[in-house]
């Protein structure tokens, strides 16, 4: 967590004012959602501010943006287990959805009855699908205690759709890094999760 300047201090209750003000347009945007209601969305998006206080550094215009495309999508920002994520990009902000938040948004969709994800590593038994028509993809994961610090050889997302259908996607370590160095803008920062 950041310290607050006194600039972002009044940058905070300026937004806070905004979400207050504005909470009709969340509350349209999030719909009749049991588990996401209007003081918990805006509590969340208040929490991200104060975990990441570069946030305020951006225009406002940009963090409403930011916001109502979370809204729209019935995405939370920030939490404990986030489904989506602002993120400042110098003074503009810009919403990553999360892995979590792509499964969610898939689930609803009313298409897909499961979703699995793997992450392959050196020693692993691993046998890619090979028949478009009936695919079948293998993966058992080694018994060493040290697997997780071999290296990544591929991953992989599966999905079962209500009508028996299996689609799978699988991409080798170095498909998927290439794929993060161009669609990731955080891939090159230190903190990041490509690193």
């Amino acid at each position: 967590m950041g310290t607050l300047t006194t600039q972002q201090n009044k940058g905070g209750a300026a937004i806070k004012e905004m979400f207050a003000s504005r909470s009709g347009e969340i509350a349209e945007a999030i719909g009749k959602n049991p588990g996401l209601t209007v003081e918990r969305f805006a509590s969340l998006a208040m929490g991200s501010l104060r975990d990441n206080p570069a946030l305020l550094n951006c225009s406002q215009a940009s963090l409403w943006k930011a916001t109502m495309h979370a809204a729209n999508a019935r995405l939370p920002i920030g939490g404990p287990l986030p489904l989506a994520y602002i993120v400042p990009y110098k003074t503009e902000c810009q919403l990553i959805i999360s892995y979590r938040g792509w499964m969610e948004m898939v689930r609803r969709s009313g298409e897909v009855k499961n979703i699995a994800t793997g992450v392959v590593h050196e020693g692993d038994e691993f046998i890619p699908p090979d028949d478009a028509l009936d695919p079948k993809l293998i993966h058992k994961q080694s018994t060493d205690p040290k697997r997780h610090e071999k290296p990544v050889t591929h991953v992989w997302a599966g999905y079962l759709f209500h009508n028996g259908t299996r689609i799978y996607e699988v991409m080798t370590a170095d498909e998927a890094m290439a794929h993060g160095r161009e669609f990731s803008p955080s891939y090159s920062r230190k903190d990041s999760a490509w690193q």
